[in-house]
């Protein structure tokens, strides 16, 4: 996407939303009213030339993809990733809401393989692509505390899930673990006014808890959002995951004996980033929001260095 395309995009949002007075309704903190539900369709767009070493710098992608880190074998990489999400919510009581998400995943790289038989360099183009649903997470997040009850502008809540092994694990590239993972979070948020200018500000720590051979997970997000407007917001976030202990199973293409079609990828290991947030939030109507993401990896290991965009579609109803 062209920068003069996105700057155009994201005025014809802030120009065609309605000067309707909303409550920030998505993506928040707070429970939904009960028998109230929140649908969020979203669309991803993730393109990476670059990758992280499991040390931590930069390199081209599949750089070293050989025991032989001399040859080189592997040149002109690049991987993208496109996802289709439903991510669904459920006022089930006045403090519980059930949460759900499942996306259809698209992966495709391609990358040049050099190899030397009889000393003579050949370059073979290589391609390898995959797609069909991941796996499916169930969450339940429940409201410990309150604006009404602390007489403060802050609610706390905590999030228990579990994921499903729905995704296809003997795909070209494996969309899901085929194990039952766990996680448990802590969400806060504390709203308040920046020269009179709502603002609130949004933490999210927790623990993911993998099955098989998998390391265990730290996640973390912090984000910020101002109201430009009644129906706009700007969001700053900053958000990572980090595996826990020696990462094992990594992230990236694959050693195999010569000669062979193509390379074994993986894209769901142990890994570790930190990742910047850019949003802006366009409330249409008090039940319809559009929402436009922008991610930007800043740190790594074992794991992609990329940018991605979002773009959602919130109905409350």
């Amino acid at each position: 996407m062209s920068l003069r395309l996105l700057i155009f995009f994201i005025l014809l949002l802030i120009f065609a939303a309605k000067s309707v007075a909303q409550e920030r309704a998505f993506w928040s903190v707070r429970p939904l009213q009960p028998q109230r539900s929140v649908y969020w369709i979203t669309t991803s767009y993730f393109e990476a030339s670059e990758e992280f070493a499991s040390a931590g710098f930069r390199r081209d992608l599949f750089r070293v993809a050989t025991t032989d880190e001399t040859s080189f074998p592997v040149t002109d990489a690049r991987f993208i990733d496109r996802l289709i999400g439903l991510h669904y919510e459920y006022g089930y009581s006045r403090r519980l809401t059930i949460v759900g998400y499942l996306g259809f995943r698209g992966i495709a790289t391609t990358y040049t393989e050099t190899d030397f038989p009889q000393g003579i360099p050949t370059f073979l183009a290589k391609s390898i692509t995959s797609s069909g649903f991941t796996d499916l997470w169930i969450w339940a997040r429940y409201e410990l505390l309150n604006p009404i009850k602390l007489k403060f502008p802050f609610r706390l809540a905590t999030q228990v899930g579990v994921k499903l092994p729905t995704g296809d694990i003997l795909a070209p590239v494996a969309l899901g673990t085929g194990m039952l993972d766990y996680d448990a979070r802590m969400l806060g948020e504390l709203t308040f006014f920046i020269n009179r200018i709502p603002a609130y500000l949004l933490f999210d720590t927790g623990f993911r808890l993998r099955g098989g051979d998998y390391k265990n997970q730290a996640l973390y997000r912090l984000e910020l959002g101002i109201s430009a407007a009644d129906e706009v917001q700007f969001r700053v976030g900053f958000s990572g995951i980090a595996s826990i202990g020696k990462l094992n199973k990594l992230i990236g293409i694959g050693e195999i004996p010569r000669p062979a079609a193509t390379r074994p990828l993986n894209i769901l290991g142990d890994e570790r980033y930190g990742q910047v947030l850019l949003g802006l939030q366009a409330n249409f109507s008090p039940t319809f929001a559009v929402l436009f993401d922008y991610q930007r990896r800043l740190y790594g290991n074992a794991t992609f260095f990329g940018e991605s965009i979002q773009l959602s579609f919130a109905f409350l109803r």
